[in-house]
């Protein structure tokens, strides 16, 4: 962390992690920021598409919860 203007800024999250975390910990950064991912398309293909999560499930034949 650095301190520039009497602000702090922060460094990049993802190399800290890679300094303190173990493999295991790393993984489960790893995969939630895929999981993300997905659900951001998801969210922008409902937006883009005008769907809400039940018309875009019904559509699916998933449940609206898995959307």
């Amino acid at each position: 962390m650095e301190i520039i203007d009497n602000k702090f800024e922060l460094g990049d999250a993802w190399k800290l992690i890679d300094g303190l975390a173990d493999e295991s910990t790393k993984e489960m950064f790893e995969l939630d920021d895929i999981l993300y991912d997905i659900s951001m398309k998801i969210y922008e293909f409902r937006l883009k598409n005008d769907f809400t999560q039940k018309q875009l499930a019904e559509k699916l034949g998933i449940k609206q919860s898995m959307v």
